[in-house]
């Protein structure tokens, strides 16, 4: 019973959660340079600047994961 579970646990991180961190890093200092100001629409906007070709709900996915909010909701 327990030892799926310590299976589980042991399974290496996912390709795709490897490139969110990766993201993450990308849409954190995009945000930072915003002072904060900046949604996921000019996020979204920014990357793609930066050729990093993301798909507009992922970004706010993440971003909503990490607690970056625009200025709005302050």
């Amino acid at each position: 019973m327990y030892s799926r579970y310590y299976a589980w646990l042991k399974t290496p991180v996912s390709n795709r959660e490897k490139v969110n961190k990766k993201l993450i890093v990308h849409i954190k200092n995009t945000f930072r340079e915003s002072n904060g100001i900046y949604g996921y629409r000019n996020i979204y906007k920014d990357l793609l600047v930066s050729c990093i070709n993301v798909n507009k709900k992922r970004v706010a996915r993440l971003m909503s994961m990490a607690r970056l909010y625009g200025s709005w909701h302050i």
